[in-house]
């Protein structure tokens, strides 16, 4: 990962040139600042501005980059929700699949009961002549 949270866009090249600017000083022989001004010859003050120039072509890159990069998170995101999607499918047609067994089992469950019930009345338990047992 490129240490972007999941969901967010790429960040866009800045408008403008970044600038920059700057004050230093150089004193002689005291480390007070502006000390040495008025009795040195090598103290001074200096004022800076720099801007940076991106290479032609450069900025129109990024912004392409940073394009196909949003594309490329938009497929995962639609890939994400598909896998989303088929195992929520998946889940349903299993939990229909549990329900239509566990009312085949039921209705078994009860045909079963009537049977042993019947056999019971028919045969009943305990002692009892039994014919042809040794």
């Amino acid at each position: 990962m490129d240490g972007r949270l999941p969901g967010t866009c790429p960040s866009r090249p800045p408008p403008y040139p970044r600038r920059n600017s700057r004050v230093q000083q150089f004193s002689v022989g005291s480390p007070r600042p502006f000390a040495g001004y008025s009795n040195s010859d090598f103290a001074y003050i200096g004022f800076g501005v720099s801007q940076d120039i991106p290479y032609p072509g450069k900025r129109q890159l990024r912004a392409g980059i940073a394009e196909h990069e949003a594309d490329s998170m938009e497929a995962q995101t639609d890939s994400m929700r598909r896998t989303v999607v088929g195992n929520l499918k998946m889940i349903y047609f299993h939990l229909a699949y549990i329900q239509q067994t566990l009312g085949v089992l039921q209705r078994s469950d009860s045909l079963l009961t009537q049977v042993q019930e019947a056999a019971e009345a028919r045969y009943p338990r305990g002692p009892g002549q039994s014919a042809g047992c040794a």
